[in-house]
This record gives structure tokens, sequence and C-alpha cells, in this order.
């Protein structure tokens, strides 16, 4: 959630800062799973064509 926040705070230039409680941070094994309400997300913050080029260049 924080990083789904922090990207359309930075677009913005409104200051944010982000914790983590963890003091160090590891792999989970997990993968992303990319939907519909994402999709639209990125689009609004304009980073979904970045988002999606990245992956079809893997």
């Amino acid at each position: 959630m924080e990083l789904t926040l922090g990207t359309p705070l930075h677009k913005a230039d409104i200051p944010f800062e982000i914790y983590e409680r963890v003091s160090e941070v590891k792999p989970i094994g997990s993968a992303m799973y990319f939907h519909g309400t994402i999709a639209n997300l990125f689009k609004q913050c304009g980073i979904y064509d970045e988002f999606v080029s990245a992956i079809n260049t893997r």
C-alpha cells in the first residue's frame, strides 16, 4: 500500500516519507499480480506505458 500511495504523491510533488517496520528487507518469493485496478492506477500516475515496456523487454 505504501508504494502504491507514494507514486501519485511523488508525481504530484507532495512531500512524504515511507517507513518500513523491518530492519532488513528479504525476498518472499512471490510475484506481483497485475490486474485492471492496478493498470488504471498506473495510467493515472503516468507510468503505465513505461511499466508495460519494461515487462516486454525481459
